[in-house]
């Protein structure tokens, strides 16, 4: 930490000072001074794909449990929420579609949608596209409310809850699967209203 860094530099007795381009000596420890404390409040963050953003990309900053990725257009693209990015946790997030956004996973050898992170929450999205619609696994925590899923005959499953996998799955229109609607197996337990 930033804290840390300068505490170093006092015990061995030497603060300096040098241009914005310089280079440090090789037993120098370059401090930054614009970097301040870990984020502790969550925040929205807006990802525009209709713009060319994608919400990878945003997937793969600094965030943490509370924040919240507003979503709008058509990401075209298959999303992987894992535990962790660089090192930090990413569980607790919601990826909201607003009710408009639409992702839709060009890879039809994986889910649209892979949640392999505590405690995520995706809403409002049509999702289209993938070998499945969302996938819930490894023990992970989800929940999938007021989506559109929709496949083809030649895709497997809408919702797919696996691998310990734990989901409520509320308010969701799951529809045209060629294998289930909503699939719950090797231990993936899932909670299921109104849709």
């Amino acid at each position: 930490s930033l804290r840390d860094a300068a505490l170093r530099a006092l015990d061995s007795g030497e603060v300096k000072i040098v241009a914005l381009n310089a280079t440090c000596n090789n037993n120098w420890t370059p401090v930054d001074w614009n970097v301040g404390p870990p984020r502790t409040v969550p925040m929205a963050f807006e990802v525009h794909c209709e713009l060319g953003d994608t919400i990878q990309g945003a997937l793969e900053q600094v965030l943490i449990p509370g924040d919240v990725l507003l979503v709008s257009g058509t990401c075209n693209e298959n999303v992987v929420i894992s535990g962790t990015v660089v090192g930090y946790s990413i569980g607790g997030i919601t990826l909201d579609g607003q009710g408009s956004a639409t992702i839709h996973g060009p890879d039809t050898a994986k889910p649209t949608v892979d949640i392999i992170g505590h405690g995520t929450t995706i809403k409002g999205f049509t999702i289209t596209g993938g070998r499945d619609g969302i996938m819930v696994e490894r023990a992970r925590s989800a929940t999938i409310s007021g989506n559109t899923i929709t496949g083809t005959a030649s895709q497997r499953d809408g919702i797919v809850v696996t691998t310990g996998g734990v989901a409520t799955i509320d308010g969701n229109t799951v529809q045209n699967w060629g294998r289930f609607g909503i699939n719950l197996n090797q231990n993936g337990t899932g909670r299921i209203v109104n849709n």
